[in-house]
């Protein structure tokens, strides 16, 4: 006696993996500008795309107590004495030299 496995219909619409969904996400997401505000508070907010040696650096230069990550908004804050080593390490990381621009709220 033979058995036949019953076979899917053909789906509708193909979809991507969502894995590769993702992926072609963070290839799209890698162009977007790199931003620095200085808010009234005295911080930095630092707005990248992610970076593995961007994150390294700033995490081994600028003291834990001097950083934070933001999750929900999805930037880094870090107090505005390390101004200086937060740009060299952008510069480093990205190629690219960023002007920072003063907040009109914290």
């Amino acid at each position: 006696m033979k058995f036949r496995h019953k076979t899917k219909p053909a789906d509708p619409k193909p979809r991507l993996p969502v894995q590769l969904e993702m992926n072609l996400l963070k290839v799209i997401l890698a162009w977007d500008p790199v931003f620095v505000t200085e808010g009234t508070d005295g911080k930095l907010r630092i707005v990248t795309p992610y970076n593995d040696s961007f994150i390294a650096q700033l995490k081994l230069q600028v003291p834990y107590r001097h950083r934070a990550w933001e999750r929900t908004q999805r930037y880094w804050e870090v107090s505005a004495i390390y101004k200086d080593i937060v740009l060299k390490i952008i510069k480093e990381s990205y190629g690219v030299a960023t002007p920072v621009s003063s907040a009109t709220t914290p």
